[in-house]
């Protein structure tokens, strides 16, 4: 007994601690995702839940939700702080954690810490970082990943160009990148070509890059703009220049991080240049003046005073190149003019020429089918004519044999082959091919079925609904109409019996066809009839219609549905 109840303890006991590390798991995937949600806003919510985390996971001795948490607090305080010191503190401390309980996580702290060192221009510090996280992380996964496209980016930076066009393209060949991963990897692509001074080359990744945002200016985008602006500005574009120049604004307008904003201001001071706007030159060289005094660092930089003295000394001569630039515009104009009207003409040639070929095609189609009717109709008129030689030959018979019983057997025969001669006779005088129309068929086979015994003095009712069936379908039912009517006729009614009448009813309900056949005579069937051919005839019908027997009678009835 005292086994059973240690176990039972020991049981409870993992499940109790399981539910605790549970519990502790959802509070820090709350923690982190609210801290991630704010991060991307730039809110200093960010700060209080990175801050939580890391005292929640102190508090349960969680090391992992620590970690974490410092990488949190240092995304944030690096990237909306721009407190670059004060964010390696933070991401040391969570490596210093990883490397004692959670090594397989150094990856993503490289990367973090090799992003960190491109920002402050140390990038063989950061070229480091991110080889070791490609190192120590499995190819297959999603740090992996990252690690290449970091790695790519740096080695560009560092003049390594061709391993740097190597790492983009394999990173553009991992399955299932989102759209903004694959145009980071297109504008790091187009940077490399800059920085080769490949202008022309650079400039189709960066419209693949920033193709998504449709000039939008949104801001994760705000990058982009400025590279291609840059790039623009090298191929001494003015159109170019001036199409990105409203974007470029748009996206950095929410942007925090300062030395982003130097580089806003940069491109945009060289933008304007180009497109001799001097009061916006001087108003975004102040600006970066006043961001690194901001940054502590007062010192002017010698290349924007010698820009700025430039653009003084080059303004009278610009003025007079003005009228000169604006004749060549207009003649750019015309030609691109020229160049969009010879491509109308020719798409619209081209469009006529495929409109002619799809009408040729659809009367070879149409005479195609014509074709196939015609055959059909003969091959449905070629069996009818089969069946009228069989029906024939039947009859011959019949009219030289002596023998009642096989009199009766081939003039029930004949009766059946006439069922078929109807059938095939509708098929090949009706345009539609596809299926018989019931209601028509069944008022033939009832004319046909009259005329064999014209002495009975017999009236069909018919309730039929206009139903069209394929030819399978039909062929049942019409040879069960005809082995019912067979029987109806010669046995269900004695010699005194007048008014004799056989109802049919084909109706449709939902999913099913209803068929019932009756008659009013007062001859119950005999185990003779129950047993001979025709009747067996009758239940192999049904089972060919997959059909249901709804209730099974004495006399010559039948009530069953199906589907069709």
């Amino acid at each position: 007994m005292a086994k059973y109840l240690v176990i039972i303890f020991l049981s409870f006991s993992c499940f109790f601690c399981f539910s605790q590390q549970e519990e502790i798991d959802s509070v820090i995937r709350l923690y982190a995702d609210k801290s991630w949600e704010h991060l991307n806003k730039e809110s200093d919510s960010a700060l209080f839940y990175a801050n939580e985390m890391i005292s929640f996971s102190q508090k349960n001795n969680y090391s992992f939700g620590e970690i974490q948490g410092y990488e949190y607090r240092g995304m944030f305080t690096e990237a909306v702080l721009n407190n670059y010191n004060t964010a390696a503190i933070d991401y040391l401390k969570a490596v210093e954690i990883a490397e004692k309980n959670h090594p397989n996580y150094l990856p993503d702290l490289y990367i973090a810490l090799g992003i960190l060192f491109n920002k402050t221009g140390d990038d063989l510090k950061a070229l480091s970082y991110f080889k070791d996280a490609t190192k120590n992380s499995k190819k297959d996964s999603r740090t992996y990943t990252v690690a290449i496209v970091n790695l790519a980016i740096t080695q560009s930076k560092l003049g390594d160009y061709e391993n740097a066009t190597k790492n983009f393209l394999l990173f553009l060949k991992t399955p299932d990148l989102n759209q903004f991963e694959k145009e980071v990897a297109l504008l790091g692509l187009g940077k490399n070509y800059t920085r080769q001074k490949k202008y022309t080359e650079a400039h189709s990744f960066y419209l693949k890059a920033i193709a998504n945002d449709s000039l939008k200016g949104s801001k994760k985008y705000a990058q982009h703009y400025a590279d291609i602006m840059d790039n623009a500005i090298k191929l001494n574009d003015s159109n170019e220049v001036q199409l990105y120049l409203n974007p470029l604004h748009k996206s950095f307008s929410k942007v925090v991080s300062l030395r982003s904003k130097i580089g806003y201001y940069e491109s945009a001071a060289n933008a304007y240049k180009l497109l001799k706007n001097h009061e916006k030159i001087a108003i975004f060289l102040d600006s970066i003046l006043q961001i690194k005094d901001s940054l502590s660092n007062k010192r002017h930089d010698d290349d924007l005073l010698e820009l700025d003295s430039k653009y003084q000394t080059s303004k009278k001569e610009e003025q007079l190149k003005l009228e000169k630039e604006r004749r060549k515009q207009w003649i750019y104009i015309s030609l691109s003019v020229l160049v969009i009207l010879i491509i109308m003409i020719i798409l619209l040639l081209k469009n006529n020429k495929k409109r002619t070929q799809l009408q040729l095609n659809k009367i070879a189609l149409e005479q195609l089918l014509k074709q196939r009717n015609m055959l059909l109709k003969e091959t449905h008129h070629r069996v009818k004519n089969s069946f009228q030689m069989v029906s024939s030959l039947l009859q011959l018979q019949s009219e030289g044999t002596k023998a009642k019983t096989a009199v009766t057997a081939l003039e029930n025969a004949v009766q059946r082959v006439n069922s078929m001669i109807v059938l095939h006779q509708q098929l090949y005088s009706k345009d539609d091919l596809l299926g018989i129309e019931i209601k028509i068929y069944i008022q033939d086979l009832i004319k046909e079925i009259l005329n064999s015994y014209p002495s009975e003095n017999i009236h069909i009712i018919q309730n039929i609904d206009s139903l069209i069936f394929d030819i399978d379908i039909a062929t049942s039912l019409g040879l069960l109409i005809n082995e019912l009517a067979t029987n109806s006729i010669k046995h269900a009614w004695d010699e005194s019996s007048n008014n004799k009448m056989i109802t049919i009813e084909i109706l449709k309900e939902n999913e099913f066809t209803i068929f019932n056949m009756f008659d009013n005579g007062n001859v119950k069937k005999s185990k003779h009839h129950q047993e001979n051919y025709g009747s067996k005839l009758i239940n192999i019908l049904i089972e060919r219609l997959n059909a249901i027997v709804e209730q099974k009678n004495d006399d010559f009835s039948i009530n069953i549905k199906f589907k069709a």
